[in-house]
């Protein structure tokens, strides 16, 4: 069994946010890399959990539901994928990227037991004065690594802080993802700004993005990173100008129908195929959907995600397009991807 003298990390929060720089490779603690250890394995989106026969009976739907979320793009993804891993396989799993303990304080079953002998004093003075809590761990046994303990001081109070603080679980591991995300889209650099001199706007755009189709009279601009083993990932920006009261989801449908018709060779998409929602994107508050594409003409489909804001100084409408093809496989971390890039526009 694998023991670690853990002056945890325990600044003991019950989250914190990182300071991450973009494909800065050398971060650390809850920043995504720490090269002093051993490359984390697994899939960025599997969860291995582990708790005692009993809590898991109780806690197994609650934590299924808060973390294995769906997103529709052409089909139901989940967000992520919850595996139960017996005790006696840490061993096997120590070392895999997102990991999930469950402890009652004050049970002497294995993984409660395993668990308080990790976590120690500290903890439990904590617990005496909260009750229960959520300590995420980053990088603890490997590079790359999130491990989420979920505590009680007993059975009831730990049953009760999972179903309490369950988005703040959910977020934990979300954003975590979010970072993997970004640090590899952007470890190799981002391009020049003077990429963006002749606009009013800027992004950070990776290197691997390239110019795929520009029409400055109509003030749009599309990217495309295509590679043999990944998703071809397109990004455009548009903007008109628009008075505030306007902006709404279906001048969103609308305009998002108009420019891909236009610009991507006749794509299209129908209202049952979307999903739509408020949603703060690059500082704006604004709307969004997400949902699926097709192209009739080219017998093509795939999933796609648009964005909707004001810019009060300059009245301008913009509209952030980010779109995904890839019949081979998931289409949402890719599509995380572009909504991740989307979110650094700034408008000069």
């Amino acid at each position: 069994m694998r023991k670690l003298i853990i002056i945890l990390i325990m600044a003991i929060m019950l989250f914190s946010c990182s300071n991450q720089n973009k494909g800065d490779k050398g971060n650390v603690n809850h920043n995504i890399r720490d090269r002093k250890k051993p490359l984390a394995w697994g899939q960025r989106q599997m969860i291995y959990a582990f708790a005692d026969d009993f809590v898991w009976k109780q806690a197994e739907n609650e934590i299924r539901n808060t973390l294995e979320r769906t997103v529709y793009t052409t089909v139901n993804e989940k967000m992520f994928e919850v595996k139960m891993v017996l005790h006696n396989k840490i061993d096997d799993y120590f070392r895999f990227n997102n990991l999930l303990f469950y402890c009652d304080w004050e049970s002497d079953n294995a993984v409660s037991s395993y668990v308080r002998s990790i976590l120690g004093d500290q903890v439990l003075e904590k617990l005496k004065t909260d009750g229960a809590g959520i300590y995420p761990v980053y990088n603890l046994w490997a590079d790359d690594q999130l491990v989420l303990f979920i505590v009680g001081e007993n059975e009831e109070k730990l049953l009760k802080v999972s179903m309490l603080q369950a988005d703040s679980i959910y977020e934990t591991f979300r954003q975590r993802l979010n970072k993997r995300i970004e640090y590899l889209a952007y470890q190799e650099g981002t391009k020049p700004k003077s990429n963006f001199t002749n606009k009013i706007w800027e992004l950070d755009l990776p290197m691997r993005y390239v110019l795929f189709k520009e029409d400055e009279a109509a003030h749009f601009t599309s990217y495309l990173a295509r590679s043999s083993s990944k998703p071809d990932r397109f990004l455009a920006v548009y903007y008109e100008v628009a008075e505030a009261s306007d902006l709404s989801s279906d001048w969103l449908i609308h305009k998002r129908q108009e420019l891909a018709a236009h610009y991507y060779d006749g794509d299209s998409f129908t209202q049952q195929d979307i999903t739509i929602m408020k949603k703060k994107i690059a500082g704006y508050d604004g709307w969004m959907i997400r949902g699926r594409w097709q192209n009739a003409k080219q017998a093509v489909g795939g999933a796609f995600s648009a964005f909707a804001f004001y810019e009060p100084a300059k009245r301008l409408f913009f509209l952030i397009d980010n779109s995904v093809y890839y019949p081979e496989g998931n289409k949402l971390p890719a599509l995380l991807e572009l909504e991740i890039i989307s979110n650094s526009l700034k408008i000069k």
